[in-house]
């Protein structure tokens, strides 16, 4: 094959890429809103903290929500990579780097995948195929979760397809930052299998530990490569080996190197751990989320390639063995908060390796099936697969063209009518002014301030959740009031911060009621992406914070969530707040705050006052929101020593 034809497939599926992006956001003018908007940068994230918008899809509309997530103290965590080359591109390139990422993602997965694919398909007449299915991968990574035998859920698939994979706009930690690491680590495991030389074995280990800086994808990864070690074990007892000569020692030596790759993100999480100030999203686990009941349907679909792969299938290779112990992981991962009553979210996202899994595992079994046929079965049905492939192929332009069209189509309409949000942006390749990271001037000179005067480790004590989040952001300072959006505590560490930071300030018990009771317009929670110009408003956009931070996700369009639990969890609010939760719910979204939590937090708030082991504070932050709803002042006991005033924000040194 014309090796041209390869690199001008690559770029255009990196152009289509880009330019799908570029023609929705040109389009959508100030209505434009990308799924993750965040300012990573060497100087304000030191490579390990990002803040980001999210919009949630479901079966009716969208709904967004403020999603910010605290992740390290400049040591390395997951996501780290990704990020850290997203700080290097942002300082070099500025914004324009969003769109040279993606495209040089979309190439490097596209090229990796056509040589995985070769593994199985060979070369000569089939490398057409090869590439078809490598553009898919590139395109479309998670085909797999469009497919549903469930009416609902294949509509709702369908419109997530269509408006945010086809996008790329979904998130950051999105194929085209981290499927390439994924796909070096499987190609090299894999060639290491094949050569059996120190050299790609070492590059397997060491691919497999970036992982665990990458994404979820290292979860299903072990589990695959365990897989084969079991069974170059079981295989070596059927055949009577010594036993040196059973032991796995590559599959260990991967196993190893990976290990030493991964320490410092090992040592942050165990020395971590306990303080609420873990660093990773791996300890944050969901409150009551045995009703987030994901993947029910889907894990039908997947347990039928997996049986595909037991009945359809004699010879199994390490490959195939590889990957159906990836999916079976995946299978189990996704499922496993049904038994246990929790979601870690390294389980929840299994989801998304199985559907990239599947692809490749799908195209094994065929290629394994086919070459086992008998001859006059295998010789019709390969004539039938022919006429088809002939068929696609002189159609295939058409098809494309009104597939990619539709791709755009869809993604225009949900940019500028489903979605309200305004967002002040006059360049398509610069969205840097949208409302929820507009900082005021003098709030920058404080941040500023409080980078250059603070240490390594420090403690911020700050009233409003949506300050606090720019402060985590934007200066790599831990703030003692997080929301869920914003640290890895426990929920049972988060809701004792609350109620102690508003005791901390002097909060009045009614107004911190008021707080945490939401109301219809709290539920509206495209209101947090708003500019916050009055005092009401900016009470109102905390509350939103505050009232929406253990996110739960009501799937009502798959039928699983919990109707009994969540209304006991409501019992106590308002009928009309409590009929447009259902409302809302009844559109596949909706974000709450159970009405125990809020006790408890009460409880904490009443009882926190003589309690000094959790005042691990460096800092007091007192901005606009603060003087609106409390007086610093008030509290009582505690030595402030002021130390930045700029009119707008005072900062006080907080002397234990």
């Amino acid at each position: 094959m014309d090796k041209s034809v390869l690199f001008l497939t690559a770029i255009a599926i990196a152009l289509i890429i880009a330019s799908s992006d570029v023609f929705v956001a040109t389009a959508a003018g100030e209505n434009y809103y990308p799924f993750h908007l965040f300012s990573p940068s060497i100087r304000t994230l030191d490579f390990t903290y990002y803040s980001a918008i999210v919009k949630h899809v479901s079966l009716f509309g969208w709904v967004s929500e403020n999603q910010l997530f605290e992740l390290s103290h400049l040591t390395p965590s997951r996501e780290w990579l990704p990020f850290m080359i997203a700080g290097i591109m942002q300082s070099a390139f500025g914004y324009q780097w969003i769109f040279m990422a993606k495209v040089a993602g979309s190439i490097v997965t596209f090229i990796l995948a056509f040589l995985l694919f070769g593994r199985w398909m060979g070369n000569g007449p089939s490398e057409r195929s090869r590439i078809a299915l490598a553009a898919l991968f590139a395109l479309f990574p998670n085909f797999f979760d469009v497919l549903s035998i469930y009416p609902p859920e294949l509509l709702t698939n369908i419109v997530k397809f269509f408006t945010a994979n086809s996008l790329f706009l979904d998130r950051f930690h999105s194929p085209a930052m981290t499927l390439p690491f994924f796909l070096l680590a499987l190609y090299f495991a894999f060639r290491a299998f094949d050569t059996g030389r120190a050299i790609d074995t070492a590059i397997a280990g060491i691919a497999a530990g970036l992982l665990i800086y990458t994404y979820f994808y290292y979860i299903a990864f072990f589990a695959g490569l365990l897989a084969v070690m079991l069974a170059q074990v079981w295989e070596g007892k059927v055949r009577k080996r010594g036993f040196r000569e059973i032991i796995p020692w590559q599959g260990i030596i991967i196993f190893a190197i990976a290990a030493a790759v991964a320490a410092p993100y090992a040592a942050n999480l165990a020395i971590n751990s306990g303080s609420g100030m873990s660093g990773d999203l791996i300890l944050r686990l969901g409150l009551t989320e045995y009703s987030r009941a994901y993947y029910i349907i889907p894990t039908i679909k997947y347990l039928g390639i997996l049986l595909a792969t037991v009945f359809l299938v004699r010879k199994r290779g390490k490959d195939l063995i590889f990957f159906a112990g990836m999916l079976t992981a995946a299978i189990i991962g996704m499922n496993l908060h049904l038994v246990t009553g929790f979601n870690l979210s390294i389980l929840h996202w299994q989801g998304q390796v199985a559907d990239q899994v599947s692809l490749f595992l799908a195209v094994m079994i065929l290629c394994q099936w086919q070459a086992s046929w008998r001859p006059g079965f295998g010789f019709a049905f390969q004539a039938l697969c022919e006429r088809a492939a002939q068929a696609i192929r002189r159609f295939l332009p058409l098809l494309g063209g009104v597939f990619l069209i539709l791709i755009l189509a869809m993604g225009l309409i949900v940019q500028t009518n489903s979605f309200r949000a305004k967002c002040a942006t006059t360049q398509a390749l610069w969205p840097s002014e949208c409302p929820a990271y507009t900082i005021d001037p003098k709030e920058r000179d404080a941040l500023d301030w409080l980078k250059a005067h603070s240490a390594r480790g420090d403690v911020v004590i700050s009233l409003s959740s949506q300050t606090n989040a720019r402060i985590s952001a934007d200066t790599g300072l831990f703030v003692f009031l997080p929301n869920g959006f914003l640290t890895t505590a426990k929920n049972s560490d988060i809701e004792e911060r609350v109620g102690f930071s508003y005791r901390f300030f002097g909060v009045a018990k009614e107004k911190l009621e008021s707080l945490l009771t939401p109301h219809a317009g709290t539920l509206n929670i495209v209101t947090v992406t708003r500019q916050t110009g009055s005092s009401q408003a900016m009470i109102d956009a905390e509350k939103v914070m505050l009232v929406n931070f253990p996110f739960h996700f009501l799937y009502h369009s798959t039928y699983i969530w919990q109707k009994a639990l969540f209304e006991r969890s409501i019992s106590g609010w308002p009928q009309e707040t409590r009929d447009m939760l259902f409302e809302n719910g009844a559109e596949g979204n909706i974000f709450f705050y159970p009405k125990g939590t809020a006790d408890r937090i009460m409880n904490y708030y009443e009882n926190s006052g003589g309690v000094a082991g959790r005042k691990k504070i460096t800092w007091v932050w007192e901005g606009r929101y603060e003087r609106i709803i409390a007086d610093v002042s008030a509290a009582q006991g505690e030595k402030l020593q002021k130390e930045f005033d700029n009119g707008d924000i005072t900062i006080y040194r907080y002397i234990s």
